[in-house]
């Protein structure tokens, strides 16, 4: 409970300390920067230690990290003393914007601390690899940190994220074991803040009233935090038996079965809730094997799910860094005050988009295409209605930053390989499109419907000489299936007649193709887009925030669009992580003006305004549905033991692994080697490395030769080497295994004997020359260590 206490006051006291350096260089965001205050006092300071310990600086992170804030807070103290005036009263005009962005803070952090204490265990998918690399940024002051996973080798992985987190909760003292199940709701807060203020501050670009911004605010984050797909609803029709049986078979989603058991509010089946973002697949027809697997997730999974993975990690980075594009690209100086700082001011300003756009590129490196379309795309913007070379001139400033943010971040890419290099071409496999609509349905749905009013209104304007810009913004798309199918038949992977294919294609994707084409030619047209009816004028900054809106769906539709056509090609040989990572994103696009949209359709329907309320209140149950049913599901299974701490289960259920382990923390030299077996990834292997934060020799196998693709032999012949150590009878052998490799503990245990046998280990000669140093209470079956000094 306290370490929860320190937590929330340490982010809190982050953001007030840097506010009023944030409050100078924000002076156009009507929130002053204030949402984002507490992530970006957090991003620099991380940035500063991250900088010295990539340079081998010998340095103590209570002292370094203290030292840094000192200097934050003197800076801050000067900035606050030139500019008292301006900031008390921003202060006293929206002290309840202020509070009410903390409120949301602290209530989000309190729905998503609840949920994790429901299970805040560490067993299954990713966790174990996510805790492991926590573990290991959160004991070393040099980086790139060691991978516990492969010892004598530092991690080949995108650990940068991890690593803003485990300095956080390493500065507070606070174990690993919480600091992972407190990241969390950590990341799902700041998220939300950052995305209430990004909304506040785009809608107060138009003559909204500020009821209606706050409640568009606040649908914003209640639709990122708690919104499902469509899928779980049909679960729920499914559960109340009305889905007819030929309609579930045609809809073909992996694990959704006819319900022939009793009539339910919420499904029988457990896992019920993963089917939610498995909905796009494509199935042979005779053995009925999956062709086409692949992930859709969405904020609420993937928080429930609680793999602190970089995709999760990175959310309010990227949503803070649209707040910045927003800031930059939309704005125009019309504020007077703090002239005499503008200078320092655009400085420093281009600094913070540097370090968050470089933050992001190496935090999840899924993220480089979409941020850099986001960068260059929103750059246009102001200068759309004139285009002459020099407008060329407007990617100047986004070409600076993506130089800066590479050499900020030099250090990451001189240690880092990237495990991909090759994109691929998407053969005849295509998302369905009944997939598509579950999956998207609800945002495009919004999304076209908007686009109609728009039309509908403009629409002499469009029909009387613009139709030729309706032609020209088809043509992004002409030109990538154009690419696609000389890749296709150059590389022959079709099979039948070439023309069919393409047509199946792009008509499952007539629905993303519409909404692509339209959105394309609003942002090519110059005339005004009316998206709050009756407004009796346009000012630079809402058109702006208009076309601004218009480019973020309008990214979010390409997202989704790629995947159909290319991925990146990794270790799987397929789309699904190109699918997952790209429609992540896309997600999160969506769902920041969705709400907004929601809202200006409906200032052209008052006369209909209670029922289109009525009727999206009653979506929004619908949609709502997934994450109380998932609540529900969770609390059951509760065993009403409130706890955070990940080794909760594992303490109970495993207690002899989880008290050598922490033998292990209590009694041996930190860094020391200790062996262990290896095994296939999203097992019970590797435990005590991951859990201990010592490193092994080699761990989760399938995940090494993810990262590592270019040392495949390398990675065999360790798992070789780890097998003779354990079951070998030549001493000499074994002797010089363990001086290669450095191995100063060996480790026996469960997951040693189910792999190499117990008879075939209990045969060998390693016990001959090592001392047992260790022994759990159990004597059959039990759990050894012992100690070798070969030198």
């Amino acid at each position: 409970m306290l370490e929860t206490i320190y937590s929330l006051l340490f982010i809190e006291f982050l953001g007030i300390l840097v506010f009023p350096i944030i409050f100078t260089v924000f002076w156009k965001l009507p929130d002053r920067g204030y949402s984002i205050s507490k992530l970006l006092s957090l991003l620099l300071l991380v940035y500063i230690i991250w900088i010295l310990g990539s340079f081998d600086f010998n340095y103590n992170l209570k002292i370094s990290a203290s030292v840094i804030l000192i200097c934050f807070g003197i800076i801050s103290f000067i900035t606050f003393y030139y500019n008292y005036n301006y900031i008390l009263s921003f202060i006293k005009r929206e002290y309840s914007l202020i509070l009410l962005i903390d409120v949301i803070f602290v209530l989000v952090f309190a729905i998503w601390l609840f949920i994790r204490n429901l299970d805040p265990t560490i067993y299954h998918t990713e966790q174990v690899m996510d805790f492991t690399i926590l573990n290991s940024v959160m004991n070393t002051s040099s980086y790139p940190p060691n991978d516990l996973w492969y010892s004598g080798n530092p991690i080949n992985y995108y650990y940068y994220g991890y690593l803003i987190f485990g300095i956080f909760f390493e500065y507070l003292q606070i174990e690993v074991s919480l600091a992972y199940n407190l990241a969390i709701p950590l990341i799902a807060s700041l998220s939300s803040i950052v995305l209430f203020g990004l909304i506040w501050n785009i809608c107060t670009c138009f003559q909204i009233s500020k009821l209606n911004i706050t409640l568009v605010s606040i649908c914003t984050v209640t639709v990122f935090n708690f919104f499902s797909n469509f899928q779980p609803i049909l679960e729920f029709l499914n559960s109340i038996q009305i889905l007819p049986k030929e309609f579930i078979l045609w809809i073909a989603i992996d694990g959704l079965n006819y319900n022939t058991e009793s009539i339910s509010i919420f499904p029988n089946d457990h896992y019920w809730w993963w089917r939610a973002t498995r909905v796009i697949n494509t199935f042979d027809i005779l053995s009925n094997a999956s062709l086409d697997y692949t992930i859709t997730e969405f904020p609420f999974f993937t928080f429930a799910l609680a793999d602190l993975h970089p995709h999760l990690i990175s959310i309010p980075i990227y949503l803070m860094f649209l707040t910045l594009l927003f800031n930059y690209n939309i704005l125009n100086n019309h504020n007077k005050i703090i002239s005499q700082t503008k200078i320092i001011s655009n400085n420093v300003f281009f600094l913070f988009i540097s370090v968050t756009f470089g933050s992001l590129m190496i935090t999840n490196t899924w993220n480089i295409p979409s941020i850099f379309l986001l960068l260059f795309g929103t750059a246009i913007i102001p200068v759309r209605n004139y285009f002459t070379y020099k407008t060329f001139f407007r990617f100047k400033i986004p070409l600076y930053v993506s130089i800066m943010s590479l050499l900020l971040f030099l250090p990451f890419y001189n240690n880092y390989v990237p495990p991909v290099n090759q994109i691929d071409v998407v053969g005849a496999i295509s998302s369905r499109f009944i997939h598509i609509f579950i999956v998207w349905g609800f945002f495009i749905c919004i999304i076209l419907l908007f686009l109609t009013i728009v039309y509908r209104t403009k629409h002499h304007y469009f029909i009387n000489g613009r139709l030729l810009n309706l032609s020209f913004s088809i043509l992004p798309v002409i030109f990538m299936i154009l690419i696609w199918s000389i890749l296709i038949f150059v590389k022959d992977t079709f099979d039948g007649n070439l023309l069919f294919m393409i047509i199946n294609k792009n008509i499952s994707l007539l629905l993303i193709l519409i909404t692509f084409l339209f959105l394309s030619h609003l942002l090519i047209t110059k005339t005004e887009i009316p998206i709050i009816n009756n407004q009796p004028y346009l000012t630079t900054n809402s058109s702006n925030g208009i076309y601004f809106i218009i480019t973020i769906l309008l990214i979010g539709v390409v997202l989704i669009l790629i995947p159909e056509y290319f991925f990146i090609k990794d270790q799987f040989g397929n789309r699904m992580n190109t699918v997952f990572k790209f429609s992540f994103q896309s997600w999160i696009l969506f769902t920041v003006f969705t709400p907004f949209l929601i809202y200006s359709i409906s200032t052209y329907v008052r006369k209909y305004r209670i029922y289109y309320y009525i009727s999206f209140l009653l979506i929004s149950i619908l949609y709502l549905y997934y994450s109380i049913a998932f609540i529900n599901l969770q609390v059951n299974n509760w065993d009403k033991t409130p706890s955070i701490n990940a080794h909760k289960n594992f303490s109970v259920h495993n207690k002899m692994t989880y008290d050598s382990i922490q033998w292990i923390q209590n009694n041996l030299p930190q860094g020391s080697i200790i062996l262990e077996a290896p095994g296939d990834s999203y097992s019970n292997f590797s435990k005590i490395s991951s859990f201990s934060g010592y490193p092994t020799v080699l761990g989760w196998i399938g995940h090494q030769r993810q990262w590592r693709p270019f040392e495949l032999e390398e990675i065999f012949k360790r798992e070789k080497d780890i097998e003779n150590i354990y079951i070998s009878n030549n001493i000499n052998r074994v002797k010089e295994l363990i001086k290669e490799y450095g191995i100063k503990y060996i480790y026996l245990g469960i997951q040693e004997n189910i792999k190499y046998g117990e008879e075939n280990i209990s045969k060998n000669t390693f016990r001959l020359f090592g001392k047992r140093i260790y022994q759990s209470e159990e004597m059959i079956n039990g759990t050894y260590i012992y100690i070798y000094d070969v030198n």
